[in-house]
C-alpha cells in the first residue's frame, strides 16, 4: 500500500466522523492558541521592555546614599522597665533609642569623599557624580541672590547641552562657576550678544554653618528673605531673648519653656563663614521637562541658580561643615555597560551603602513576565493533555467501530504496520491542523490585545511604546504546529498498537 493511500484512507476515517473530529479537533485549537499568544506576547512585551530601558541611560545608572540608623551604643544604653520577653525587650531598646531627644541623626554607613573616590576605581565604573545640592547666598556686585546650588561631573556626561554661553568645567575641581541665564537677564545683559560680555565675571559665594544657625527657618516662617549677615545679626539678637522672658506677662512654665527654646546650646566651635569667588565660565538655561527626566536628580534642576564641578564642590560642602570628616547623602555611579550593571551593584553593596538600580526593578519585572508566561504555559499544555486524551478515547472507539474494516485490509494484504499508521497520521493531521488554526486564532485575538497591552506597560514606565506587545515569528508559526502534531501522534499510538494487534480471522466475524 502507497504513503499516499495511507493519508487517504486517514482523511477519509477523520471526514467520516465529522462532528467527533471537530470538536476533538476543538480542544487542540484553544490549547495551541493558549500556547501562541503567552509565547509572542511574553517575546513582545520582553523585547519591549528591554528596548525602554536598553535605549536610556538610565538603566546604567546606580543611585547609592548614605545608610542611617539607631546606633549601637545608643540601644545597648536604652533602658527598658518591667518584666518583659528578651524579644520585646530588643524591640524596645531600638525604638528608644530612635526616639531619644539627643539622637544623633548620622549615618551607619556613610558615603564620603574618600569612599566616593574608591568607587570611582571599582571596575566597570564610568563615573561617580555625588548629589551636592545646597542652598548659597551668591553676590555679584551689588547683586545679591539666594538659591540652590548643584554640581556637575566635567565633560559632554554632565550638563553642557545646557550651556548657552561659554563653555563647560575642564576639570572636576575646577575654580570655576555656571550661572543660570535668568539671573544674567535680570542683572542687565538683556541681548544675546550681551550674555557673552558676562563670561569672566567673578560670583561671590557665602554661607555660614547650618546647623550653627538659630535662625535658619526664619526664611519660611516669616516669608521674608534674610541675607547671611541679618540672618547672623537674628542669631545674636535671639540668643539673647532669655534674658527678657521674665518680662513677659506669662505663666511660669511658659517662661521655662522659652527660655529652654532660645537658651544656645554650648559652642565646641565658633560659625564657620564661608566667603568665595568663582569665575564664570558659562551661562545655562533650565533643562526641558523631557531632557529633565533623563537626567540625574531630575527634579533639582528645575531650579537650580550656580553649578559647580563635584571635586569643588566637595571642597566648599567640608569647610561649609567646618569637619575634617563629612558626609554626602548620595550619588549616582554610572556603568560603562548595560550587561555589567549588575556586577557594579554587587560591588558597591559590599560598601554597605543603599543601592537602588532600575536593572533591579527590570530584573523584578520580567521575573514577573516569565512567571505569568509559564503560567499560561500551563494552562496551554493543560488543554493540549486534554486534548490527548480526547484523541486517545475519540480513537479507541474508532478502533471498535471500524474492526471489521481493519480485518478486511489485513486479509488482502496490509502489515500491522500500515494499519498503525493510519491511524498515526489520523492523530498528527488533527495535531498540525488543530495547531495551525490556533496558530491563526492567536494572531487574530492578539491585534484586538495589543493596544491594551500597550496601554498597561505606558501606564506603568509613563512612556510611549511603540513596539508590538505580541511578536509571531516564523520558527513560532511552524514550531506550535509541529509540537501539536507530536502530541497527538504520541496520544495516537495506543489506540494505533491496538489496531495493528486486531486479528484478521476474528475482526471479520465481527459485526
Amino acid at each position: 500500500m502507497r504513503r499516499i493511500d495511507l493519508v487517504g484512507l486517514a482523511v477519509t476515517a477523520l471526514l467520516q466522523r465529522r462532528t467527533r473530529t471537530a470538536l476533538t479537533l476543538l480542544g487542540i485549537v484553544v490549547g495551541a492558541c493558549l500556547l501562541v499568544t503567552s509565547l509572542a506576547a511574553f517575546r513582545g512585551v520582553h523585547i519591549a521592555i528591554e528596548n525602554q530601558f536598553m535605549g536610556s541611560e538610565k538603566l546604567q545608572r546606580i543611585h547609592i546614599s548614605a545608610k542611617y540608623g539607631d546606633r549601637e551604643e545608643a540601644i545597648e544604653q536604652a533602658v527598658v522597665e518591667g518584666n518583659v520577653s528578651d524579644e520585646r525587650r530588643a524591640r524596645l531598646k531600638k525604638e528608644i533609642a530612635r526616639h531619644s531627644p539627643s539622637r544623633e541623626w548620622k549615618p551607619t554607613k556613610p558615603i564620603t569623599p574618600e569612599l566616593l573616590t574608591r568607587i570611582a576605581e571599582f571596575e566597570h565604573v564610568e563615573y561617580v557624580w555625588p548629589d551636592m545640592e545646597r542652598y548659597w547666598q551668591f553676590y555679584w556686585g551689588e547683586q545679591e541672590e539666594h538659591g540652590r546650588t548643584m554640581s556637575t561631573i566635567s565633560g559632554p556626561q554632565g550638563i553642557e547641552h545646557l550651556i548657552v554661553a561659554g563653555r563647560g568645567f575642564k576639570s572636576d575641581d575646577e575654580k570655576a562657576v555656571l550661572v543660570h541665564e535668568y539671573f544674567v537677564y535680570d542683572w542687565g545683559f538683556h541681548d544675546d550678544n550681551q550674555v557673552e560680555e558676562f563670561l569672566g565675571e567673578k560670583i561671590r559665594v557665602e554661607n555660614y554653618n547650618q546647623s550653627k544657625q538659630a535662625v535658619s527657618s526664619l526664611d519660611y516662617f516669616s516669608g521674608s528673605e534674610f541675607s547671611v549677615t541679618e540672618k547672623v545679626l537674628l542669631g545674636s539678637l535671639l540668643l539673647n531673648f532669655p534674658d527678657l522672658v521674665e518680662q513677659l506677662e506669662v505663666s511660669d512654665d511658659s517662661k521655662s519653656l522659652l527660655k529652654r527654646a532660645f537658651t544656645a546650646a554650648p559652642e565646641e566651635e565658633d560659625y564657620v563663614a564661608i566667603s568665595e569667588e568663582y569665575n564664570v565660565v558659562g551661562v545655562f538655561r533650565s533643562p526641558t521637562d523631557d531632557e529633565r527626566k533623563s537626567m540625574p536628580f531630575e527634579w533639582k534642576w528645575r531650579s537650580t541658580e550656580l553649578i559647580f564641578p563635584v571635586q569643588t564642590a566637595i571642597e566648599l560642602h567640608g569647610r561649609l561643615s567646618g569637619q575634617e570628616q563629612f558626609w554626602i547623602d548620595g550619588a549616582i555611579v554610572k556603568a560603562d555597560a548595560n550587561e555589567t550593571v549588575r556586577d557594579v551593584v554587587d560591588s558597591l553593596e559590599t560598601t554597605g551603602v543603599n543601592t537602588h538600580s532600575m536593572v533591579e526593578f527590570l530584573e523584578h519585572v520580567l521575573r514577573n513576565l516569565a512567571l505569568i508566561m509559564w503560567g499560561m504555559t500551563g494552562f496551554a499544555a493543560a488543554a493540549l493533555l486534554v486534548a490527548a486524551i480526547g484523541i486517545t478515547n475519540t480513537m479507541v472507539m474508532a478502533v471498535l467501530e471500524r474492526t471489521r474494516e481493519i480485518g478486511i485490509m489485513k486479509a488482502v494484504g496490509a502489515s500491522e504496520a500500515q494499519i498503525m499508521s493510519i491511524f498515526l497520521i489520523e492523530g498528527m493531521l488533527l495535531g498540525v491542523a488543530g495547531g495551525s488554526i490556533g496558530v491563526l486564532s492567536g494572531w487574530a485575538i492578539s491585534l484586538g490585545m495589543d493596544s491594551w497591552v500597550r496601554s498597561i506597560l505606558e501606564g506603568e514606565f509613563h512612556e510611549t511604546i511603540t513596539e508590538p506587545m505580541f511578536l509571531f515569528p516564523v520558527w513560532l508559526a511552524l514550531i506550535v504546529p509541529i509540537f501539536c502534531g507530536f502530541v497527538t501522534t504520541a496520544a495516537a499510538f495506543y489506540p494505533a498498537r491496538r489496531a495493528a494487534r486486531i486479528d484478521p480471522v476474528q475482526a471479520l466475524r465481527h459485526d
